[in-house]
C-alpha cells in the first residue's frame, strides 16, 4: 500500500480495496457467499456480497465494520503505516505535521486534532473522516477520559447529532479499528 492514505470509506478506491480484503478472507475460511449471507441475519443477499467484493456498493462505516466482522477481515490490512499521535504540551504532532492548541483547553487540542487528520487525509471538506482506535485512544489517555467520550466530543466538535454520535460510541466501543466521525456540514 506504500504510503496513500486511507481516504474515505465511500472512496471508490477505498471500496476495492476492502472488497479484495473481504474475498481474501472468505476464501481463506473456505466460506461461500450463500453462507454468508445466511450468517449476516438475512442483513445482506448473495448478490450484494458479491457487488461489495467487487466494490460496487457504497459503503458507510457501520457497514464496513459488520461485514469486517462477519468476514473475519482484518481492517488493519488496508490501514497504510502511519506514525503515532504525539501529544505534548500545547502542540499535537504526526510525522512532520503538527498543529498548536492551548494547553488547558481540551476541545482546542481535539480540534486541531481533526484539523490535522483532515491536512493528512487532503479532506478539509469531507462531511466525514475515519478516526482509527489508536489515535482515539491516544487522545482519550491524555485527557484522562475513556475512548468512548472523546469519540462523543469529537462528533460535538464536528456538528454530528445527539442521534449520530450514540452510534459513532457503539462502533468504537465494539472494539471497531477505525470509526467515522459525521458531520452535518461540510468543513466543519
Amino acid at each position: 500500500m506504500g504510503g496513500e492514505e486511507l481516504t474515505g470509506v465511500n472512496n471508490a478506491d477505498f471500496g476495492e480495496r476492502f472488497g479484495a480484503l473481504l474475498r481474501a478472507a472468505r476464501r481463506r475460511t473456505g466460506r461461500s457467499c450463500r453462507t454468508l449471507g445466511k450468517f449476516s441475519g438475512g442483513r445482506f443477499a448473495v448478490s450484494q456480497l458479491h457487488q461489495f467484493e467487487r466494490g460496487e456498493i457504497a459503503l458507510d462505516p457501520p457497514t464496513v465494520e459488520f461485514l469486517s466482522q462477519l468476514y473475519g477481515a482484518d481492517l488493519e490490512a488496508l490501514l497504510p503505516d502511519r506514525p503515532t499521535v504525539f501529544i505534548g504540551d500545547g502542540m499535537l504532532s504526526v510525522g512532520t505535521l503538527s498543529c498548536d492548541f492551548p494547553a488547558d483547553d481540551s476541545a482546542a487540542m481535539l480540534q486541531a486534532y481533526l484539523k490535522l487528520v483532515r491536512t493528512l487525509r487532503r479532506q478539509q471538506g469531507a462531511p466525514c473522516v475515519e478516526l482509527r482506535r489508536d489515535d482515539v485512544e491516544c487522545l482519550a489517555d491524555h485527557l484522562s477520559k475513556p475512548g468512548e467520550t472523546v469519540i462523543d466530543m469529537l462528533g460535538g466538535l464536528m456538528g454530528s447529532t445527539r442521534s449520530q454520535r450514540p452510534s459513532m460510541v457503539s462502533l468504537f466501543a465494539s472494539g471497531a479499528v477505525v470509526v467515522g466521525v459525521v458531520s452535518l456540514l461540510a468543513g466543519s
